[in-house]
């Protein structure tokens, strides 16, 4: 792996449940050596879920897992089993693989077979929200915002904008949307009155009518 990677210019990740002891030693040698850069990504946190995303990252990449529980070892490994990606970005806790190597056609077999998990686990919320994180990160795409002025300052203010304005966005696709400048109290008011179905209901509602439609009368009037 070392000489491939060294021979044709390229960074290692390696995503493995963990790299610890003589293994990270013998990675650390051939970096401080200035040979080829690697990074380890450690997936111990995910508990039961290891398998799971080790099969989702090696779609994404076109890679192959290794290990003894597949059947695969690394000493038989060659280039074909290696995943490739545009780029890798690992922080605490979590990591983007941008411009992964996999075939979109797997890639597309995976998410529905995903969204079929989805659909069995039902209610049941953890296993639901599990499922469907590993869906975004399949299926969802990504965006990067560079937030540039002229001064410290500037850049701060223009920063904090953009931040309230993604957070107010993630809000909304995840709570919904409710229209503002009264027109939902209207609309509620509305809906009351035109489905009364007696007299004595139609008084309570005309009242109840009225106090709903005023924020909208009153910012109509204040517009004219």
């Amino acid at each position: 792996i070392w000489e491939y990677c060294k021979n044709e210019g390229k960074s290692l990740v390696i995503f493995a449940e963990s790299v610890v002891g003589e293994a990270i030693n013998t990675l650390s040698i051939p970096q401080n050596r200035n040979a080829v850069p690697f990074c380890t990504v450690p997936l111990s946190d995910l508990q039961n879920h290891k398998d799971e995303i080790l099969q989702d990252i090696a779609i994404v990449t076109g890679a192959t897992v290794l290990g003894r529980g597949v059947g695969r070892s690394l000493e038989k490994s060659n280039n074909e089993h290696w995943g490739t990606a545009t780029r890798v970005e690992a922080y605490a806790g979590r990591s983007v693989i941008i411009g992964g190597g996999g075939d979109l056609d797997k890639v597309a077999e995976r998410t529905e077979a995903i969204r079929a998990q989805i659909e069995e686990v039902g209610s049941d919320s953890t296993e639901r929200d599990w499922h469907e994180s590993r869906l975004a990160g399949i299926d969802g795409g990504m965006s990067c915002i560079y937030v540039g002025a002229n001064t410290d300052g500037e850049v701060t203010e223009l920063y904090d904008r953009y931040d309230d304005a993604i957070r107010a966005v993630r809000c909304a696709m995840k709570e919904g949307v409710l229209a503002g400048g009264g027109s939902s109290l209207y609309g509620t008011g509305k809906a009351f009155y035109e489905n009364t179905k007696s007299q004595s209901e139609s008084e309570g509602e005309l009242l109840l009518y009225g106090s709903l439609s005023a924020p909208l009368q009153k910012i109509c009037e204040n517009a004219s």
